[in-house]
């Protein structure tokens, strides 16, 4: 569907929103699109409700800011595969201005996350080895964890707050001379 004198350019569930003024429109509506197959309206639409029932949970607002930067990398990179970097980060930069976010809709371009989406764009995927880091990593805090408790139950027992607290007691009357109090048992 066409904006009359609009820049903006978003989708909502199976439509398209492009703006009449809006320069490289095949390389929007493709972006638009990947959002469309998606359904990505589906996942911002859940956390519009979230927010409505848990408004007061700042998690919520958390997670639905990072959900859509996440979604527009997604559109970024499927986009990407059908076009230069160069033309494209072009665009992105020529999108930023007369842009309106509406909290429930996958906009092409907002200010904020222009430049994020840019430099996520220039990174390259982690290689395997990172993984394998990772893997190696579990087991050994695992080992580390089971260590520790095993030196725990091995050690002697600490006197309960209660017997320090009769301990001191005592020890303040003795001094004074008067009768000791025993430790009830549990």
């Amino acid at each position: 569907m066409h904006l009359k004198n609009s820049t903006a350019a978003f989708s909502f569930f199976n439509y398209v929103f492009i703006g009449e003024n809006l320069e490289e429109k095949d390389i929007v509506l493709r972006h638009e699109l990947v959002h469309v197959r998606q359904k990505h309206s589906l996942d911002l639409l859940f956390f519009e409700i979230l927010r409505v029932l848990f408004w007061y949970n700042p998690l919520i607002y958390i997670y639905q800011s990072k959900l859509r930067v996440l979604r527009e990398y997604i559109a970024d990179k499927e986009t990407l595969k059908t076009q230069n970097k160069a033309n494209y980060y072009q665009n992105l930069l020529t999108q930023i201005f007369d842009t309106k976010q509406v909290s429930f809709i996958n906009t092409f371009s907002q200010k904020s996350l222009i430049k994020k989406r840019i430099v996520m764009l220039q990174k390259s995927k982690s290689n395997k080895l990172n993984l394998t880091k990772y893997l190696v990593l579990l087991p050994l805090l695992f080992l580390i964890v089971a260590y520790n408790g095993m030196i725990a139950q091995e050690s002697p027992k600490s006197p309960s707050y209660q017997e320090l607290y009769l301990e001191f007691i005592n020890g303040m009357q003795n001094s004074e001379g008067k009768k000791s109090y025993k430790p009830m048992k549990e």
